[in-house]
Parts: C-alpha cells; sequence; structure tokens
C-alpha cells in the first residue's frame, strides 16, 4: 500500500486522538513503574542517558540536550532533582577539566538497572497477546523515524 493511500484510510484527527491516547497511556504505565523510584518520565529518560554513558566517562550537559532536542536549563533542572535523588553526580573530564560529565551514581546505576529490567518485562507481559514481535519492531522503527524529520 502506498503512503498516500494509507494516509487517506485515516482522518487526521482520529490519528491525532490515537497518537493521544497512546501517549497518555505509556505515560501512565511507565509513571507508575517509575513511582517507588520518585521518577518521572522525563527524569527517567535523563537517568536512562547518563546511566548508557557513565562506562564511557560520562555524558555533557550540552550532549544531553541535544539528544533530547531540548534547551540545556531544562536539562540542568532535572541534572538537579536527579543530583538532590542521589542518582547522578559530576565528574572532570580527564582530557579538559574545563568540561564536567554527568555520570550515574551506585543509587543511580542501581535503579537504572531495576527500572530497565521491569519496564521491558511489563511491556511483555502487557503486549504479548496484543502485538506481535514484527508489529513492536516496526512500530517503533517508524516512531525513530517521524522523531529524526526535520522541525519546521
Amino acid at each position: 500500500m502506498s503512503l498516500e493511500r494509507a494516509i487517506k484510510k485515516l482522518n487526521s484527527y482520529e490519528l491525532g486522538i490515537t497518537h493521544t491516547l497512546v501517549t497518555r497511556y505509556t505515560n501512565n504505565f511507565r509513571n507508575r513503574i517509575l513511582r517507588p523510584y520518585d521518577l518521572n518520565s522525563a527524569e527517567w529518560f535523563v537517568l536512562g542517558l547518563v546511566y548508557s554513558k557513565t562506562s564511557k566517562g560520562g555524558i555533557r550537559v550540552t550532549d544531553l540536550a541535544a539528544i533530547l532536542d531540548v534547551k540545556t536549563t531544562y536539562i540542568t533542572a532535572i541534572l538537579g532533582t536527579l543530583r538532590i535523588k542521589q542518582y547522578v553526580d559530576t565528574n572532570s573530564d580527564s582530557s579538559d577539566a574545563r568540561v564536567r560529565l554527568i555520570v550515574a551514581t551506585n543509587k543511580g546505576e542501581t535503579a537504572a538497572k531495576q527500572i530497565e529490567t521491569t519496564l521491558r518485562k511489563e511491556t511483555e507481559k502487557l503486549l504479548r497477546n496484543q502485538v506481535s514481535g514484527e508489529e513492536y519492531a516496526s512500530y517503533l522503527k517508524v516512531m525513530r523515524k517521524i522523531a529524526q524529520l526535520p522541525q519546521s
């Protein structure tokens, strides 16, 4: 089926409603799992990124902001909260002492591993009899492509 035909099959308002419902559902699902860790979705996304870069020495605030396509002030505020909760800390870059790298603390690493495991397991349970592995992989592939579209 052509993209044009697929687009014509669904009214734009129906797509908007579906997207909104999926977003609301997945946010509520994720937030329920994050609640015991005193994290919201935005904090989890930042902690997850920091955790993924900790073994490589950490990540700069500007790089976090670029990945998430937000202002550094937004990332700085989230990192402040994560620092208070003792999930992240900063280190100096060994090649440039002026650069501060964000790293996960032991508490942050433990939480990130547990959250990732739980989210994967609960997502699989939720979707097990509803969506095939191929459908889920296609869904993620399409979402990643849409997320990379140039902003107008």
